[in-house]
């Protein structure tokens, strides 16, 4: 029987290509959410890190009514479909904030559901990289096929991997929370943190709530 985990994922020597598999946001996963961006309480369920994602957008930008239709969304093609028609949505806006949210949905994605987490941090994956491979997205892939051999190397993306990068960064810190490292005391023990570093870790602190 096909797993479809692995379904729509290639492994190379220095990366783990991915257009699909339990690394998609599209992947059925369960979620529970205790906070909102004001952290203000809230108590709501989702099916899938997309759906997370696309609700993180909406009220971002204090579209609510598309929120509320996003909670209603059946799969995650109806949520990434809704996200698209947020009301006031601002592209310089959200390009300050998207990585925490995206943060924010693969950690709880990975962290509240054990069997993901495990895979995650499966040891076919380590001292790789994560890449999604999708043809046709710039920001969060980069634009190569994910059964490409040419996706191995760096020089030739046209993206900027910014589901990889999140994904790298997750396994990172649910790793070291295995470890029994406190993830807040590493960030504080780093001399030259970046605001992306910060930003991440706010997404991180996010999620856990």
């Amino acid at each position: 029987m096909k797993d479809s985990r692995t379904d729509g994922m290639s492994i190379f020597d220095k990366h783990v290509a991915f257009w699909g598999s339990a690394f998609s946001n599209f992947y059925p996963c369960k979620i529970h959410v205790g906070k909102n961006w004001d952290n203000e309480p809230v108590d709501i369920d989702f099916h899938c890190s997309e759906q997370y994602f696309m609700w993180l957008k909406a009220t971002w930008f204090h579209d609510y009514d598309i929120a509320e239709q996003i909670l209603h969304a059946k799969t995650p093609k109806e949520a990434k479909a809704l996200g698209r028609q947020v009301e006031g949505f601002d592209d310089e806006e959200w390009a300050t904030v998207r990585e925490i949210a995206m943060y924010t949905a693969v950690y709880a994605k990975f962290s509240q559901n054990e069997d993901l987490k495990e895979f995650l941090l499966s040891d076919e994956f380590k001292d790789k990289g994560f890449v999604e491979g999708s043809p046709i997205d710039g920001i969060w892939g980069v634009k190569i096929h994910y059964t490409s051999p040419n996706i191995d190397d760096e020089n030739n993306w046209e993206g900027l991997n910014l589901l990889g990068k999140v994904l790298d960064g997750v396994r990172e810190q649910l790793a070291s929370e295995d470890d029994g490292d406190s993830y807040k005391e590493q960030e504080f023990e780093r001399a030259n943190n970046s605001l992306s570093d910060s930003q991440l870790f706010d997404g991180a602190m996010m999620a856990c709530m």
